[in-house]
């Protein structure tokens, strides 16, 4: 595990609203070692290896320990995070997860609920899962007959719930493999998924958001709705408090929604990981949205930035330096702030020109003045 260097933090221009809208061009990747390579803080630790392609899905383990990355190489990467009497963060890899084809781009991974097994899903559509001490021995848990485009855990009954590009939404016991729990068919792909406790969230290609209480192994729908957002949904993420969800776009925007109607007039929307460049504005994608238990949130984007932002006074609370690349995905752990990202090429300006297209994944030791909610204003 190396601590990275810091160079000179960037300048965070954020261009006027009535610029015109252009694309940024093509990253230009550096020869330059990994730790010079990437402009990151001070406080961020590099896990080591790196993924060989890039990383789509990250998870942390219930107890914080272990940090599971998913890559686009088919492989999934366990870490083990520590500190050291200095306070400082350590990442030690323990374990590679293989894949079994060689079209298993991986596009997501979970824990079991007591962290002793891994699962992990991609574009082969086969959810499999891992016991962490005999990484090379998978068992099939279900299959669809597309992609799987997101797992979650369901920590009531220890079932696996996946949403698949073949629009539907399945369930999965371990004890027993191969037979769904649960199917229901949806009116289009899935395009993100998320699931904290008893909640579930999912959305889909054509906007609509559909809502379940995923209580037992077979989730029952409660409710729809169109998202706010006008463009491709990128992801979605429940509140802490599971009293809301927020939503991601590839047109740089963000959805707050709250899940009852009452709350329908605290939603809103609001522009972020958009730039001005010589006068015109560069929309990014917003790749991720990840929740901590303070009830803030950070988002991420193909612009190379991240920000925290505090939904309930509507205010950005701290903006880090871009890293020079997009950040293809990031995630809170479960018991303190700090904050794992992966930085890698997400093709949203074509495929790679450098040399170096693997995976980076990154650990923020986040300060808690940059995540502590603000007062309403």
């Amino acid at each position: 595990c190396q601590r990275a260097h810091r160079p000179a933090a960037g300048s965070d221009a954020w261009g006027p609203r009535a610029a015109p809208v252009d694309r940024a061009p093509s990253w230009a990747l550096s020869q330059w070692p990994l730790t010079t390579m990437f402009n990151v803080d001070a406080n961020t630790t590099v896990c080591s290896p790196a993924p060989k392609l890039a990383v789509s899905s990250l998870a942390w383990s219930p107890d914080g320990h272990f940090l599971l990355c998913g890559s686009w190489d088919g492989s999934a990467y366990l870490y083990e995070v520590s500190r050291d009497p200095f306070n400082n963060l350590a990442a030690e890899f323990k374990a590679e997860f293989p894949p079994d084809t060689e079209r298993d781009a991986l596009l997501t991974v979970g824990f079991s609920k007591g962290g002793r097994h891994v699962f992990v899903a991609g574009c082969s559509g086969v959810l499999r899962e891992y016991d962490v001490t005999s990484p090379s021995t998978p068992v099939t848990v279900g299959q669809h007959p597309q992609p799987i485009r997101s797992a979650h855990l369901l920590t009531v009954t220890g079932c696996i719930a996946t949403a698949s590009w073949d629009r539907t939404l399945r369930t999965w016991d371990s004890r027993a493999p191969r037979t769904p729990a649960f199917t229901e068919t949806l009116a289009d792909k899935v395009y993100a998924m998320d699931v904290r406790d008893e909640c579930m969230v999912v959305a889909l290609a054509n906007r609509d958001v559909h809502f379940y209480n995923a209580w037992g192994a077979q989730p029952f729908h409660l409710a729809s709705r169109q998202s706010p957002l006008r463009h491709q949904t990128r992801c979605v993420s429940i509140f802490t408090d599971k009293s809301g969800f927020a939503l991601g776009s590839v047109e740089g925007r963000c959805g707050i929604q709250y899940f009852e109607e009452s709350g329908s007039s605290r939603s809103f929307s609001f522009k972020c990981h958009r730039n001005n460049a010589a006068g015109r504005v560069v929309v990014d994608a917003v790749n991720d949205v990840a929740w901590n238990a303070r009830g803030t949130f950070a988002t991420c984007g193909s612009d190379g930035g991240i920000a925290f932002w505090d939904k309930d006074s509507k205010q950005r609370l701290k903006v880090l330096p871009k890293v020079g690349m997009p950040v293809t995905v990031c995630a809170f752990r479960p018991v303190d702030d700090v904050l794992a990202y992966a930085v890698g090429s997400d093709w949203s300006r074509g495929p790679p020109t450098g040399p170096d297209t693997n995976g980076t994944v990154l650990l923020y030791n986040t300060p808690s003045n940059e995540v502590m909610p603000r007062l309403r204003r």
